[in-house]
């Protein structure tokens, strides 16, 4: 009997790693190629992306990307070849008890999670630390959480925390009839410097919609940059080029994860945005 065993049991297994498990394997393969092709091959595109330093995640025309090799891009909003809104570190500061430095100008660490289609983006300072994380909700709609914690190396530890997130409008689109309230911002999105004349009329692309909240907001959340207004006696509207969110923290306790705010980003079509004109022809003033 054991003889017998002795000498079935090596061409058993022989059997199993030549010729079964191969098969099995193959077919599995086949399978997997079948069922989850396209999967495979958005996987396949982002960690090519990746390893040039470059993030992006889309539901239809609408995507968003995130650079990690440059202070611009961190994320951008993007749909259909239009350039919406871009989040730029280069232009965003950190002041901690009146000292100011650029958020860029520190160290970063990048996480991705593919199957919630969120970026996760740690920016680390002299004991300090800011979380970013960033969600494809749907075809319209990206989301840009903000956190924050306190590593002091010394004591007595700053007392003042103040983060400016600059938002910058890209050098091919700009926005148009920009409305602000004190947590959010709309504007329609238009290509070109957006000033028009009684012979040019500007085309909308569609509605940008931003809004903020969060412990952290300080009040007005949202501070308009590089603005200019077009009017003709009878109304204005305003333009702009970029506006800053402001989050500050006074005496957190250190090594614990505070909240600062989540930012929500929506951009609709001139098709199907109930504010744009039809078919996206955006109205001269006093017209």
């Amino acid at each position: 009997m054991s003889h017998y065993h002795a000498t079935f049991t090596p061409g058993l297994r022989s059997f199993i790693s030549k010729v079964l498990t191969p098969a099995v394997l193959v077919l599995g393969v086949l399978l997997l190629i079948y069922f989850n092709f396209n999967s495979v091959l958005k996987a396949s595109q982002l960690s090519d992306d990746q390893f040039h330093g470059l993030v992006a995640f889309n539901q239809g025309n609408f995507a968003y990307r995130f650079q990690e090799n440059a202070g611009i891009d961190r994320p951008a909003l993007r749909y259909a070849g239009i350039n919406i809104l871009s989040y730029s570190e280069w232009s965003s500061i950190v002041s901690i008890d009146g000292g100011v430095q650029e958020l860029w100008n520190n160290y970063h660490g990048y996480d991705v999670d593919q199957n919630k289609r969120q970026l996760y983006s740690t920016i680390s300072g002299d004991g300090w630390q800011l979380f970013e994380i960033v969600s494809l909700v749907n075809d319209h709609t990206v989301t840009v959480a903000f956190n924050f914690t306190t590593r002091p190396a010394s004591l007595p530890s700053p007392v003042r925390y103040v983060f400016d997130i600059a938002h910058v409008s890209s050098p091919d689109h700009g926005w148009y009839n920009i409305r602000i309230t004190n947590k959010d911002f709309t504007a329609q999105v238009i290509q070109g410097s957006g000033v028009p004349t009684r012979t040019s009329m500007l085309r909308s692309n569609g509605t940008l919609s931003f809004s903020a909240t969060g412990p952290a907001l300080y009040t007005p959340a949202i501070t308009l940059k590089n603005s200019t207004t077009v009017a003709d006696g009878r109304s204005t509207l305003t333009l702009g080029q970029a506006f800053y969110t402001e989050y500050q923290v006074t005496n957190p306790t250190p090594f614990r994860i505070i909240t600062l705010g989540t930012e929500t980003l929506t951009f609709l079509p001139s098709s199907t945005s109930p504010s744009a004109p039809a078919p996206g022809v955006v109205p001269l003033p006093g017209q």
